[in-house]
């Protein structure tokens, strides 16, 4: 399967049209976050959506203990922020779709919390994050950030996930 669009917002449009046109839901959009973040609800579920240009490429230097103990997992990497978590819980999503040019993942949120806790794959960002407030002023804000990071190889693929569905 294959999103369209150069920048997050058409590539929610076009993952809108993907679930509908195979049947896996009547999703609208709920509402936006920055940076490519969005959440889409439909009558019986709400779904959490990133769009990332890269993965988390040093997710094996940075995690080498961890990969020597479950070299099963080494590979490319993914990091959540702790905000998105517990957005996720807030707005009672059931899913988080990662979406990368080449690849679309779906995970549950409590599936990544679980595990990074269980494996100690929580860190402090060192650098602090520069974002616009939304304040309608351009002003910005610095914000150093918690992150869950943990291997691609525990979500499921979009096709792997909704492979019943997706006829």
């Amino acid at each position: 399967m294959k999103l369209i669009g150069f920048n997050a917002g058409n590539v929610t449009r076009s993952l809108l049209e993907i679930l509908q046109e195979h049947k896996i839901g009547s999703y609208r959009l709920l509402t936006d976050f920055r940076n490519g973040h969005s959440i889409l609800e439909s009558n019986n579920n709400r779904i959490y959506v990133i769009f990332k240009k890269e993965p988390f490429y040093t997710f094996n230097r940075q995690f080498k203990q961890f990969i020597a103990d479950n070299p099963q997992l080494d590979g490319l990497g993914e990091s959540i922020n702790i905000e998105v978590l517990e957005r996720c819980k807030t707005f009672r999503c059931e899913d988080i779709v990662i979406i990368h040019p080449n690849e679309i993942y779906v995970v549950p949120p409590n599936l990544i919390s679980k595990f990074c806790m269980k494996y100690g794959l929580v860190r402090g960002q060192n650098k602090l994050n520069s974002y616009f407030k939304q304040d309608g002023f351009k002003t910005k804000e610095n914000i150093s950030e918690v992150t869950f990071s943990f291997p691609q190889k525990i979500m499921q693929t979009f096709s792997e996930r909704y492979r019943g569905l997706a006829n």
